[in-house]
């Protein structure tokens, strides 16, 4: 299930949030409007994996889980960034395991981008997810398919890493199925997500139309973000006019 479409203007009129500026794709932060209804994206920041004629994949960067990623997979919990736990990346398969991870400058350096820039270069897409069971010593995720992506994970894949997928700049979809000891060199840090949010093809764009979501770029810092509490706030008040203010909005209007 992905997030419900709002009937007619999102807080039953008395709030009119801005247009968005952009258009949703690959690489793009979707901002839950603050009067969005729908619980399982109260103030989320979703990263946009994929958006196109088949439909659209995200991850939410902001819902840490209470599951320690020393519990759940504890031979990654060493290159995990902190918090170390297991995200809730959305509603769809809760029990499929996605992980982000980041390696040094897709050139083969290890140095990472500078504070505040986007996220870059587009790398083959991803398909929306298919699963399998995979018998890890833990027994409790799937993993995603290796047809998942345009090539798989095969070979070296798209930069040459075998075992990693890019996404987008330096970022892309480690498998988890391998030994983490043959993904480490040059990885800077990996984010667990259970789960995902999904969008069936046209209904995204009518839920930014009805003014559920903002359409903003993401920076680098975005991804792996060490407060992520504080992540939604933190998106709005970069941005420009009445978005920034947003960043303001009490999460409980009577009390205002």
């Amino acid at each position: 299930m992905s997030a419900s479409r709002p009937d007619g203007p999102l807080g039953g009129g008395f709030y009119h949030p801005p247009k968005p500026d952009t258009l949703p794709g690959k690489g793009k932060l979707l901002i839950a409007s603050p009067a969005l209804p729908d619980p399982n994206f109260d103030r989320s920041v979703v990263l946009l994996l994929e958006h196109g004629e088949e439909g659209t994949l995200g991850l939410i960067l902001n819902r840490p889980s209470e599951v320690r990623l020393s519990t759940a997979l504890p031979q990654w919990e060493h290159l995990a960034v902190e918090p170390s736990v297991v995200f809730v990346g959305g509603p769809v398969s809760p029990g499929a395991a996605i992980c982000l991870g980041r390696y040094g400058d897709v050139d083969g350096s290890e140095e990472p981008r500078r504070k505040g820039e986007s996220a870059g270069s587009e790398q083959p897409d991803l398909k929306i997810p298919k699963e399998f069971s995979n018998e890890s010593d833990e027994g409790r995720y799937t993993f995603l398919e290796d047809d998942s992506f345009e090539d798989g994970f095969s070979d070296r894949g798209s930069e040459g890493r075998r075992g990693w997928r890019g996404l987008f700049g330096n970022l892309g979809v480690l498998d988890l199925s391998m030994d983490p000891i043959d993904l480490a060199p040059g990885l800077q840090g990996i984010r667990v997500y259970s789960g995902y949010a999904g969008w069936a093809p046209e209904q995204l764009d009518s839920e930014i139309s009805a003014g559920a979501w903002f359409v903003v770029p993401a920076l680098d810092e975005d991804i792996f973000f060490t407060n992520p509490g504080e992540l939604w706030r933190s998106v709005l008040r970069r941005q420009k006019g009445n978005l920034r203010l947003l960043a303001n909005y009490p999460e409980d209007l009577s009390s205002n």
